[in-house]
Order: structure tokens, then sequence, then C-alpha cells
């Protein structure tokens, strides 16, 4: 009998290996610290046997989402090991019943940079023809943010040329105050004068607005606030991240799609129009998209009506449509499947794997195109998420958010 001992131990040892790699246990590993609870509608996640999820006993008042009684208790819910053995706590917040304008209209995006940022150099020629780099020189770095320059706040390119040019004919240093990976420094340089523009320069190319093409996801019908892209802002030269400090959006219209291929994104190419009237502010670009106050009164011709909001429990795997313009203005539903779904992760707006499947979609635009950014998901008449991104190798499938975070975002 002692013989069967380690043998019973390597069977034990591969069975828990075994689970430990299963599909059960990679549900349970996928699972969140903390789902959001919405008082209309409210489904919990099915787990494989032998792994149950229920909400709490003492807590299933305040959880129930029927929106009467509550219990003082923090609301949870708890997994469980053949419906017996608890192995994992998850916290419920709940929310007020929410419904929003669904978009899929193109929009154009002017964004005004906290700051200038640094996206590359030149030389400075002086009067002896010998070829200088003063800002490089001194340490100045691609991504920079240039914030002040002798301690005047910059808004744009033009203040940074006239404070070093007046630097420059006074024969002093320049102090530029830059952050760099968020930590503030202080960079001292030496104006150069530049015989063909007859000026003093430090050999700097600096860009102080952010330009493009997206498309609206919502926007709440009682406050006017909106959310687009599902994605961050980043700058086309430095891929730095674009800090707003103001900024608009207004109508834009699809003019050539470019589709896409194996390897290579196809894009949107939209216009916006002289002098169109803005449609609203961005107030911020973060990692879940853009967000501001909408002032013009958007319609969708195939949502009228407010739709309310899926929380990230309650999206699934399956048929869902998408919204967005791939011709001129007109909104268009186009039908996707989400393929999967990432519980957890630090990259929010790649929650979401989505597999175009609509033949009319695929034969204009090749699947997920740049510009599609933002575009709504809808399933079972919720707004469950929005496009984010296309797979280079594969511009029939993306990557989509959950609704969710761009909710938790805007509040």
């Amino acid at each position: 009998m002692r013989k069967k001992r380690p043998f019973i131990g390597i069977i034990v040892a591969f069975l828990i290996v075994a689970f430990s790699i299963s599909p059960q246990m990679r549900s349970l590993y996928a699972m969140p610290e903390r789902v959001l609870m919405f008082e209309e509608g409210g489904t919990v996640a099915e787990l494989p046997y032998p792994l149950t999820i229920a909400l709490s006993e003492e807590c299933r008042e305040v959880a129930r989402i029927s929106g009467e009684s509550r219990s003082e208790a923090s609301p949870h819910l708890v997994v469980r090991l053949f419906d017996f053995i608890p192995v994992k706590q998850i916290a419920v917040e709940q929310r007020p019943a929410l419904k929003v304008l669904a978009g899929g209209h193109s929009i154009g995006v002017t964004m005004q940079m906290s700051g200038v940022l640094v996206v590359g150099f030149s030389t400075v020629t002086n009067a002896s023809g010998e070829e200088r780099e003063p800002a490089r020189d001194a340490g100045v770095r691609i991504g920079d943010r240039i914030m002040t320059v002798n301690d005047t706040l910059i808004t744009d390119d033009k203040d940074v040329a006239d404070l070093v040019h007046h630097s420059g004919k006074l024969g002093q240093a320049v102090n530029i105050g830059i952050i760099r990976d968020g930590e503030e420094e202080m960079v001292t340089c030496q104006p150069v004068f530049c015989a063909e523009t007859q000026s003093y320069r430090i050999g700097l190319f600096v860009r102080d607005t952010a330009l493009g093409i997206g498309t609206l996801t919502f926007c709440e019908p009682t406050t006017g606030r909106y959310g687009a892209l599902g994605h961050v802002i980043t700058d086309s030269d430095t891929n730095e991240e674009v800090v707003c400090a103001s900024g608009s959006i207004m109508p834009a219209s699809v003019s050539i799609v470019h589709h896409g291929m194996i390897g290579h994104p196809g894009e949107k190419i939209g216009v916006t129009w002289e002098g169109a009237e803005s449609w609203g502010t961005i107030t911020k670009n973060t990692r879940c998209g853009i967000y501001g106050t909408m002032s013009a009164n958007i319609k969708n011709p195939f949502y009228p009506e407010a739709l309310p909001i899926a929380s990230r429990s309650q999206v699934r795997e399956g048929q869902a449509q998408i919204l967005t313009v791939v011709d001129g203005e007109t909104i268009e539903s186009f039908e996707i499947e989400i393929e999967k779904l990432r519980q957890q992760g630090s990259s929010v707006e790649k929650g979401m794997v989505l597999h175009v499947t609509d033949d009319s979609l695929l034969t204009r635009t090749g699947g997920i195109v740049q510009g599609m950014s933002g575009s709504p998901i809808i399933q079972d008449g919720k707004l469950v998420g929005a496009v984010t991104h296309v797979l280079v190798n594969d511009p029939t499938r993306g990557y989509g958010i959950f609704i969710e975070n761009m909710i938790e975002e805007i509040e």
C-alpha cells in the first residue's frame, strides 16, 4: 500500500494542475473584481460547471435591480465551486437606470493641446554658416510637452517663437518648462540667430493642435454629455497622448474609404466644412475616448429613442450590430459577432474581440477601418460598447470597449 502513495500523489498533482488551466479556472481568472448593475435589467454571467455565481443572500435585496427594498449590507457576488465552496467574491456597484441616444455619426475632431508638443528638431544656420541644434543639445526630447518659456505659459507655437526671439535679442538664454513622462523639468537653452529667417531660434518643430476623424458613440439626452472614439487620441508623430486644453467636435462627411488589407489598416477619409457649426466641446481626452458636452440635437435613424445601457455582465458572445458611416453622412447598421469577452486586463479599450460578418461592409471597407473608432455596438436592444481598434493582420476583426467603461469615465 505504501508504494501506491507516490502514484496517488502524482495523480492528485496532475488533477490540480489540469483544473488550474481548465476553462472553468480561466473563466474564474477573467472575472473582474467589481461589476456595475443598472436598476433596469440585471443579469449575472454564467460560468461553466462546477462553478456557479450568485448574489450573496444578505445582499440580494440591494442587487435585485428592482429599485424597491434596500439592504445596509455591501452588495457582492459569490463564485462557488460545486455550488458549495466559495472561491471568489466580486463587489457590486448599483447605478440608476441610464438611457442614452446612440451615435454612429461621423465627427471631425479639433483639439487644442495643453502647452505644445515637441515633434522634431531642425538645424539653425548662424551668420557664420555654422549649423546648430540648440534645443537638442540642451536636452530637449521629442515627445516633451513645453508648458512655459521664461515662466510665461505657452498656448501655441507662436508663443514659443516670440519668446525665444525676444530672449535672443537681449542676449539671454531661455528657460523652458517641460513635462516629460509626467514629471516637470526645466531646460536652459541659448537661442541662435538664424541668417535665413533673420530671427533667433532654438531648432524645434512643435505642434499645438490635434485633428482627426472618428465616430460619436452616445449622448445623454438630459445633460448633453457625450462620449466618442472609445480610445485616447495620440499625436501622429510621437504617439504621445494628447493632453487636452480645449476642443470641439463637428459634423464630418466620409468622402473616401481606403479598404483594409492584411498588414495595412484601412481608413475613412472625412471632410468638414469651413465655418461648420460646432456640435460640442471636448473637455478631456482619456484612454476610454473623448468627452464633453453636445450643443447639437443629434438624431439616429435606427434608434430615435434613447437606449438602455448594458452592464459588462449583460454583454454576451454572439450576434450584434454596429452603427457607422461609410459614405457621406448616412448612418448604417452592419452585422458583427462578438467573438470573445475579456473581462479583465489593463487595456480597457480592448474588452471585446469583434468579427465583421456583414457582406456589405466587407465589400465596401474590407472590415474595420480607422475612423470607425467609437461606432456604437448594439446587442439585444441595448448599447453595449464601441469599436476601438482593428487587427492589423486581419481587418475583418478588431476590438471594442464595454460601454460601462465609457460611462464610468464620463461620470
